[in-house]
């Protein structure tokens, strides 16, 4: 962590450079149309320029800003071994930065910038001019960026040992932010998730730009497309806003209770985007402001929706890990904002610097936060798939006890159905033999009367009487068939009465007593002169 927040922190060179501003004061002249000339800012008295003692910073203006040095580099204590003079300029953005130094009479000029072509001046990422030894120089400076420059005096050796780790550490820097694209470029495409395709286009942009306001596009592109080093810095300054919005929109806002919030971030977003129609048109310099303050409009709104959920839901890890890129940029970036616009000094690291570090630890920790918020869900995910599970289980022996209960049922009605089928052929057995032998008897009976006829009266009464007994027996049989049918009907509701008891034997006993050749004795002796009075529901439910 420590190399990716501060990768200044190695440059440490020896012998040490002298910086315009803080160890060499300086003039600066306002140049409004850009008119003026070398020779006019030489003549001009010292009373007509601005004193000033640090690095110089006006933010996004129009103007070409002239800078006169009148104390030459200092010659004492220098040695063959240190080598010749240099001049090395940051930001690397500034687009045309001219060194005058006059010599034998004459103004010789040195240009260097990201609109100057890699020919024509010092091939390094960083803007490096020589210097003539002892002699004062002047400097125009013209860019549609914010008006920065920080200067420093070099010797050759110092310079050698700034640029080694200056260069180690940016490319440090670019590495960690090229691994940082690719994996969450490989997350997004393996897990096909909208809130990782943010954060891929988010990382890619921060890495594009920042390799363009770094100086690098300009070693990396061929000589005929040089020029686009340029418009990507500009192009960059628009985009990164959207990037940033889209990110921070599908973490934290798109389907929460954030819909408000949601909006804000997306004309946040917008605005910049609309602004990129100014870069053809001319007037970058007027509406760059927009993409440099948007980003820290978007980390304050994120600041505060982070430390609501914080509040409301309680610390979680991820929750935390929100509240501090949201916190971090939105007070680093107001500084940094406020920089770029020339409304603060120039701090001891570069502004493009800061920015960029405070860029990509954002970006890291977002990619933590999200990454946390993913095993978070993974875990959830993972208890209720094993909820499921055991509901499956609980589901499925639920419906196995079911299933055995409903076999079971079957398999009871099934022998149910058998014992029926049983009782039934039993009950047409029974039904065939009872029916037969009176029909039999009737039969025979009205065979012998039509066969024999007679004129004996009392013959006739007795085969009448006998067919009569078959015909009530009969009828009785089919009162006792349909007895219990009646008896479990639903509609059966049984009545509780007074019944004489010897008057219910009589009557269950005159079926044998309609035959003359059988004979019943009744013993009912025993039963009061009046009988016994019983209630008929228990009688008739009775199984005898």
């Amino acid at each position: 962590m420590f190399f990716v927040l501060s990768p200044a922190t190695f440059a440490r060179p020896q012998p040490p450079g002298q910086r315009l501003g803080t160890d060499i004061p300086f003039l600066v002249l306002p140049d409004r149309g850009g008119r003026m000339s070398v020779e006019e800012v030489a003549v001009l008295p010292k009373e007509t320029f601005e004193v000033v003692k640090q690095p110089l910073n006006k933010g996004y203006t129009r103007d070409v800003y002239w800078l006169r040095v009148e104390v030459p580099i200092s010659t004492a204590g220098t040695n063959a071994r240190e080598g010749a003079s240099w001049l090395e300029i940051v930001p690397t953005y500034l687009d045309k930065v001219t060194l005058f130094q006059q010599a034998d009479g004459a103004w010789h000029e040195q240009s260097s910038g990201d609109t100057v072509p890699m020919a024509e001046r010092v091939r390094a990422r960083e803007l490096v001019l020589p210097l003539l030894p002892g002699q004062p120089f002047i400097l125009r400076v013209q860019t549609t960026s914010p008006m920065q420059m920080d200067a420093t005096l070099w010797h050759s050796t110092g310079l050698m040992s700034y640029l080694s780790s200056s260069e180690w550490a940016s490319g440090l820097h670019q590495g960690i932010n090229l691994m940082h694209a690719l994996l969450i470029i490989g997350a997004a495409l393996a897990l096909r998730m909208r809130s990782l395709a943010a954060l891929a286009v988010a990382s890619v942009v921060c890495l594009m730009h920042g390799a363009a306001d770094r100086g690098y596009l300009q070693l990396w592109l061929p000589a005929s497309l040089e020029h686009w080093g340029d418009l990507a810095v500009k192009v960059g300054t628009l985009v990164l806003p959207a990037a940033l919005a889209w990110q921070f929109r599908e973490v934290l806002t798109i389907g929460t209770r954030w819909r408000h919030t949601d909006r804000l971030l997306l004309a946040l977003g917008t605005v910049p985007l609309l602004c990129l129609v100014s870069i053809p048109l001319g007037r970058y310099s007027d509406w760059a402001w927009i993409g440099v303050g948007a980003p820290w409009a978007i980390s304050a709104v994120v600041a505060v929706v982070t430390w609501c959920n914080l509040m409301r839901d309680g610390p979680s890890l991820e929750h935390v890990l929100l509240v501090l890129p949201g916190s971090s940029y939105g007070l680093i970036g107001l500084y940094v904002t406020a920089a770029y616009l020339g409304w603060a000094p120039l701090p001891e690291i570069e502004t493009s610097v800061l920015w960029q570090l405070n860029t990509l630890l954002l970006n890291v920790i977002v990619t933590v936060a999200v990454g946390a918020g993913l095993v978070r869900q993974f875990r959830d995910s993972m208890e209720k798939l094993a909820k499921s599970e055991h509901t499956l289980e609980e589901r499925v022996r639920q419906r196995t006890t079911e299933l055995l209960q409903t076999q079971n049922t079957l398999q009871a009605a099934l022998a149910s159905e058998r014992t029926m089928r049983e009782e039934q052929r039993q009950f047409f057995d029974m039904v065939n033999h009872e029916f037969r032998t009176p029909l039999a008897v009737m039969d025979s009976a009205a065979t012998e009367q039509w066969t024999f006829p007679s004129t004996d009266l009392e013959e006739q009464k007795r085969r009448a009487a006998q067919m009569r007994r078959m015909c009530r027996r009969m009828a009785d049989l089919m009162d006792n068939c349909l007895a219990d049918q009646r008896l479990e009907a639903a509609s059966m509701s049984p009545q509780r009465q007074m019944v004489n008891l010897q008057n219910l034997v009589d009557d269950a006993a005159q079926i044998v007593q309609w035959s003359p050749r059988h004979r019943l004795v009744l013993d009912i002796g025993g039963l009061p002169p009046h009988g016994l009075v019983i209630r008929c529901w228990h009688a008739w439910r009775c199984p005898t």
